[in-house]
């Protein structure tokens, strides 16, 4: 909590993506816009938070900085550099934890990675579909996660559950992702939002709450069964 100087900040610098996925809740009029905010709204928000500290008298917060969006590697390593180091001077006396949650599929590593390793101690967070984008978007996925891995980066998921998900079902998502390389996955059930339910996509690929538990059950489950080792996957319901 904030007043025990424990911080989660998300930033939602731009909503600019150019993807259209079922789960997301921007319109497509967010999507499309490449309005981002400034430095200076940057640096003004953190300044707040550093004042609080300081009137509250907290010596050494830990905050962690979520960059979402849209997709927010589209504002450029230069942009996000420069908030990067307005936050980690804005707060040097603290502990800052910054974490990137990327599509990965068009994002081009050979500018991201040296920043993800600078700012985001070589980590980045992406989201796992299975098919529901079809079988293209999930080869260049998977071709992009072992890029990241190929260049020292680790990488994280952060997963909307759906039905294709579901349809694979927890042992194969499990021998998936850990063949893959990922060590670390975070699930959330799909949302019912204006826009997918608008448009049908939420009962085109929604699950029940029930069939999201049975899976989180299993998948649990199986990788508690797991003999220990330095490879075995952290599984996160949120």
């Amino acid at each position: 909590m904030i007043e025990q100087g424990r911080l989660i900040l998300t930033m939602m610098p731009s909503l600019y993506c150019k993807l259209d996925c079922p789960h997301c809740y921007l319109s497509k009029e967010q999507r499309r816009s490449k309005e981002c905010l400034s430095l200076g709204q940057i640096k003004t928000t953190v300044e707040k938070i550093k004042d609080y500290y300081k009137d509250k008298n907290i010596q050494n917060a830990a905050i962690d900085i979520y960059w979402y969006g849209g997709e927010p590697t589209t504002m450029g390593v230069k942009m996000f550099s420069d908030m990067c180091d307005i936050i980690n001077t804005t707060f040097k006396k603290h502990k800052i934890k910054h974490i990137l949650l990327s599509a990965l599929v068009g994002v081009n590593l050979d500018e991201w990675a040296p920043i993800l390793k600078k700012y985001c101690n070589s980590k980045i967070q992406t989201s796992y579909d299975a098919m529901m984008r079809g079988k293209r978007y999930d080869m260049s996925w998977q071709k992009q996660v072992v890029n990241a891995l190929d260049r020292g980066l680790s990488v994280n998921t952060l997963s909307v559950f759906n039905k294709s998900i579901q349809f694979d079902g927890y042992q194969k998502t499990f021998v998936k992702l850990m063949g893959l390389g990922i060590r670390e996955c975070g699930w959330l059930p799909f949302q019912k939002n204006i826009r997918n339910d608008d448009t049908g996509m939420y009962d085109e690929y929604s699950t029940s709450m029930n069939e999201f538990s049975d899976f989180m059950i299993g998948f649990s489950n199986l990788n508690n069964d797991t003999t220990p080792t330095p490879t075995q996957m952290t599984a996160v319901c949120f």
